[in-house]
């Protein structure tokens, strides 16, 4: 370090100061604002990430100023998807859009029923929105994704008529990023 020298410890000493300790009793006086983790748009959705596979759940809030959330993710692969949407105290819907803003599918049940979503995407980038019809509500949002198998190889096999052959890895073979070689 050629001789610097960087910021030293400052031992704390004094400990009765009141005002770094907290008092008792400690009272709130209201709730916490909930954290908007969602985007409200499009072009500001929350980007749950890019080459997605597995799941994950989302919690939030829509109604009043919130009128819709937005998420985004992109599959690296062509995958089945299935969206959720639970624990619902008003009507909300559920909607999957294209990179390109175009509407490929709803789920618009009414009350505080579940919202689902599944489909066969290629690889791309999509959208997740949630909107209420009426009122207000938190919600559970639930993305599952299973990457489909990707044909590595394809080769063809002759056979002569009467006679067997084994398909081997060098003729036909699959790769699945989220499956093992066995499955």
């Amino acid at each position: 370090m050629n001789g610097a020298t960087f910021g030293s410890a400052i031992p704390l000493t004094n400990v009765s100061d009141t005002n770094w300790r907290s008092l008792s009793p400690f009272t709130r006086t209201n709730s916490p604002s909930p954290i908007d983790v969602a985007g409200d748009t499009l072009t500001n959705a929350f980007n749950i990430g890019n080459n997605l596979t597995g799941s994950g759940t989302y919690r939030d809030f829509v109604g009043g100023t919130d009128a819709s959330d937005f998420y985004q993710f992109t599959l690296g692969t062509a995958s089945n998807i299935g969206l959720s949407l639970a624990g619902l105290t008003s009507n909300l819907d559920l909607r999957l859009f294209s990179s390109n803003g175009t509407v490929l599918q709803s789920s618009t049940l009414g009350g505080t029923n579940s919202e689902s979503i599944s489909s066969t995407l290629s690889a791309g980038t999509y959208y997740v929105q949630i909107s209420p019809t009426t009122g207000s509500s938190t919600y559970s949002l639930n993305l599952a994704v299973n990457n489909l198998p990707v044909l590595a190889t394809h080769n063809p096999l002759s056979v002569t008529e009467g006679n067997a052959a084994t398909i081997t890895n060098s003729i036909l073979r699959v790769t699945d990023n989220d499956n093992t070689p066995t499955s």
